[in-house]
């Protein structure tokens, strides 16, 4: 079943635990709290149900159930990630040209 899930390109707990963990760290570079919180509180609803992947002895129909919770959950969670970092440049960029305009003037 191990080369059947590779070519299928189905999860295991061990990649969704890696996802995990890479977006919590992802999570812990947000500046601003409230959008940090909001993510971390998601990331914490998720995290018993990978455990329970790696721990509990499941069947196929249980397993199911929780991958089809778990993958749309961190899906979500890479997006509030990327629009945080995208509102954070655009900030950025706008704080930077406004710098630029006042030097000009002077």
């Amino acid at each position: 079943m191990g080369l059947l899930d590779f070519i299928m390109r189905r999860q295991n707990a061990y990649k969704l635990r890696k996802e995990y963990d890479r977006l919590r760290e992802h999570t812990d570079k947000i500046h601003k709290i409230d959008q940090r919180l909001e993510i971390l509180r998601m990331l914490d609803q998720i995290e018993p149900s990978i455990i329970s992947l790696e721990e509990h002895h499941m069947s196929n129909y249980e397993k199911k159930k929780v991958y089809g919770y778990v993958i749309p959950q961190l899906r979500k969670v890479k997006f509030m990630i990327n629009e945080s970092k995208k509102s954070a440049k655009e900030k950025e960029n706008v704080f930077k040209n406004f710098k630029d305009e006042e030097h000009d003037m002077h």
